[in-house]
């Protein structure tokens, strides 16, 4: 029984660590922390410029990706259709670049190294870059 306890205790807690996102940015990028709350508005086409007036480039994955889905589901906690939805509407209206799609982590990396007002996210820390900074998130006041 024991043993049973044990493992339940290591697997809940090995869950938990990879059920929050890794948020980040090209280095050059003078954004020092977020908020979730700014966080969702800027991948659910909400927010679109940085504080610095430029442009937020969004990159996700594609839709096939257990990242994403997990990422809608336990973080932005909306449908797919509904967020594909959000930003039709947004790039419509002009709002907002188009979103980058990728396939994985590594594409998703390669373009945020070379574009300094991209985001993107990861639930594991993979990144081995130094054109890459890792945004803190802070809790909503």
């Amino acid at each position: 029984m024991k043993r049973i306890i044990i493992i339940f205790i290591i697997l809940f807690f090995s869950r938990s660590s990879l059920s929050t996102p890794y948020f980040f940015v090209h280095h050059l990028n003078p954004v020092k922390s977020l908020s979730k709350d700014q966080i969702k508005q800027i991948f659910m086409g909400e927010s679109f410029t940085w504080e610095d007036g430029k442009e937020i480039q969004v990159v996700d994955y594609k839709k096939e990706v257990e990242e994403k889905k997990t990422f809608m589901k336990d973080f932005l906690k909306v449908s797919p259709f509904y967020l594909y939805k959000k930003w039709i509407r947004a790039s419509l209206q002009g709002n907002t670049l188009p979103i980058k799609l990728f396939g994985s982590h590594q594409e998703v990396v390669d373009f945020i190294e070379t574009t300094p007002d991209a985001i993107g996210y990861m639930y594991l820390n993979e990144i081995k870059s130094d054109k890459i900074k890792i945004v803190p998130v802070k809790n909503n006041d």
